[in-house]
C-alpha cells in the first residue's frame, strides 16, 4: 500500500502511511497539494503558481504567499513528495503515492487502448470498468472551495466535469452489459448511479425504465418516465426526447423485447469526452488548464 494515499473522487482524504490526516493549516494548502498531485507529470513554474491562486495580491505580496503555503505543505507530508527549485515547485511522480484520480483514468484508457473485438465480450476491460466505477465515490473536488482563486476554481470545475462524464460513460456500458446479460439488479444498480450523479441524464432513465419493465416491475417504469418528464420540465423547460417518450409508449403498449432493445439502444460509452463548454478568460485558461492544445482560447 502506497504511504500517502491521496481520494479526490468524492470526500477529501488524505492518508500518511495508512493514517488519516484530519487537520490542514489552510484551504490554499490543501488545494496547492491537490493541484501538484494532479498535475504530477508537470515542473509548475512558480509564477504561475502565483497566478493560479493569488492573481489578484501585489506580486510580493503574492510570491510571499506561494512560499508560506509551500512551506505549511512540506510540514504536512513528507518533503521527499516535492521537487522544488528556485523556479518551479512539482509532486514528486516517482514517490510511493496513490491517487485516484490518477488510478480512475488509466483504467478507462487502457480500456479504450485495449485491442478487443467488442467491448461487451470484454472481461478484462469489465473488470476495468468496475474498477473505475467504484473509484468514483462522487464529484471531483466537490466540497473544496478556494477563496480568491477563481483560475484554480475554472480548473477544477473543467476538471470535474470531464471525470464526472467519464465515470457516466463507464456507468452507462456496466448497466447496458448487464441488462445484455440479463442481469437486472445489476443493471438498475448502475442506471440509477447515473440518475444520482446526473438526474437529467435521459440515457439513464432510459435504462432504468427499460430493466423494471425486464424485471416484471411495469408500474415503477412508468412512474420513472413521469419522474423524469417532471426533471425536464423543471429544470430545463423541456419535454423528454422523442427516443423516450417511444420508449414510454412501448411499455404502455406492452411491445418491449428484451433484446431487440439491447442490442439496437446502446453504443460504447467509453470514449474520451472534451470537457463542457465554459467561457473562461484567456489568463485563466493559460494559468490554470495544462491542456490548452485541445480546446480553443477565447480572443
Amino acid at each position: 500500500m502506497a504511504s500517502l494515499q491521496l481520494s479526490l473522487l468524492g470526500p477529501w482524504q488524505l492518508r500518511l502511511a495508512d493514517k488519516l490526516v484530519t487537520q490542514f493549516p489552510t484551504a490554499k494548502v490543501r488545494a496547492l497539494l491537490v493541484y501538484l498531485a494532479v498535475e504530477a507529470q508537470t515542473a509548475h513554474a512558480r509564477d504561475m503558481l502565483v497566478g493560479l491562486f493569488w492573481a489578484d495580491y501585489s506580486p510580493d505580496s503574492a510570491r510571499q504567499n506561494l512560499r508560506k503555503t509551500l512551506q505549511r505543505l512540506r510540514q504536512t507530508i513528507p518533503p521527499d513528495y516535492l521537487l522544488t527549485t528556485n523556479q518551479t515547485i512539482q509532486f514528486n511522480p516517482a514517490s510511493d503515492y496513490q491517487l485516484d484520480v490518477t488510478l480512475f483514468t488509466r483504467l478507462l484508457t487502457d480500456c479504450r487502448q485495449h485491442s478487443h473485438a467488442d467491448l461487451m465480450t470484454c472481461a478484462v476491460c469489465l473488470e476495468r470498468l468496475e474498477q473505475a466505477v467504484a473509484l468514483y465515490r462522487g464529484d471531483f473536488l466537490a466540497h473544496l472551495f478556494v477563496e480568491e482563486s477563481p483560475a484554480f476554481e475554472e480548473w477544477a470545475f473543467l476538471k470535474r466535469e470531464w471525470l464526472r462524464r467519464e465515470a457516466l460513460g463507464a456507468l452507462a456500458g456496466l448497466a447496458a452489459y448487464h441488462e445484455g446479460q440479463g442481469e437486472y439488479d445489476c443493471a438498475y444498480r448502475y442506471a440509477w448511479r447515473q440518475v444520482e450523479l446526473d438526474p437529467l441524464r435521459e440515457e439513464a432513465h432510459q435504462q432504468l425504465m427499460r430493466v423494471l419493465v425486464f424485471s416484471g416491475q411495469r408500474s415503477e417504469a412508468l412512474a420513472q418516465y413521469t419522474t423524469c418528464r417532471r426533471l425536464l420540465a423543471d429544470d430545463l423547460g423541456m419535454e423528454p426526447a422523442p427516443a423516450t417518450i417511444q420508449l414510454y409508449k412501448q411499455i404502455c403498449a406492452g411491445k418491449l423485447d428484451p433484446m431487440t432493445e439491447w442490442q439496437s439502444g446502446w453504443a460504447c460509452p467509453v470514449r474520451t469526452v472534451a470537457p463542457p463548454p465554459v467561457i473562461l478568460t484567456r489568463q485563466a485558461l493559460s494559468l490554470a488548464y495544462p491542456y490548452r492544445s485541445i480546446i480553443s482560447l477565447p480572443r
